[in-house]
């Protein structure tokens, strides 16, 4: 019986109609010993079965009450937080090289944010998390560092320098190699937008 079921799911959930399927089956072939014979059986999109056949099922009533719609804005509405995390990795062959890696925030911030940058096992007044569970003051955005390697130094930059500045869509993270080998540092952020 199981595989009866799996089967009458399976055709109703795989269709890509958008208005109701109807499983038909044949007159001559309902209900015996608690069991339907799909061999013949029809999926139509339709409002009835074909001459000959009944209707076992229809996805109608597989219908719910409808839900309401997302609340999705193309910006960030205040007080509303979003979180993430960032690396920068390089393979340096000498000390002071560059590599970077960039992040895009989900929606638009309301307006640029102000950056601060928090040491491994740290926090500020504004930014009061850590890397394991990062937060924000309003208007600001938090980098918080959770592992490096090799690193002489790292920030968030929209320029090729170490300025610890973002814009309303992302950022970029720069970091520099303290020697040659490996370097990486990774971590955390957290951005709360302003009320009003």
């Amino acid at each position: 019986m199981n595989k009866y079921l799996i089967f009458i799911f399976l055709i109703l959930f795989t269709s890509t109609s958008i208005s109701a399927d109807l499983l038909c089956i044949k007159k001559n072939n309902l209900v015996k010993n608690n069991r339907v014979k799909l061999k013949n059986a029809l999926l139509v999109n339709a409002t009835a079965c074909p001459a000959g056949y009944v209707q076992l099922l229809s996805t109608d009533t597989f219908q719910g009450n409808p839900g309401n719609d997302g609340n999705f804005s193309t910006t960030l509405q205040g007080g509303q937080q979003i979180v993430g995390y960032f690396s920068c990795a390089g393979t340096a062959t000498t000390a002071f090289e560059l590599a970077h890696g960039s992040t895009s925030f989900i929606t638009q911030l309301p307006s640029t944010p102000a950056v601060e940058k928090v040491s491994l096992n740290a926090s500020t007044t504004n930014c009061p998390g850590t890397a394991a569970n990062p937060s924000a003051a309003a208007g600001f955005l938090c980098l918080y560092e959770g592992i490096s390697n090799n690193i002489i130094g790292w920030n968030s930059s929209t320029h090729e320098e170490l300025d610890g500045s973002a814009t309303t869509e992302g950022f970029a993270v720069i970091c520099r190699s303290s020697a040659a080998g490996d370097y990486f540092v990774q971590g955390s952020w957290a951005y709360k937008a302003p009320n009003g």
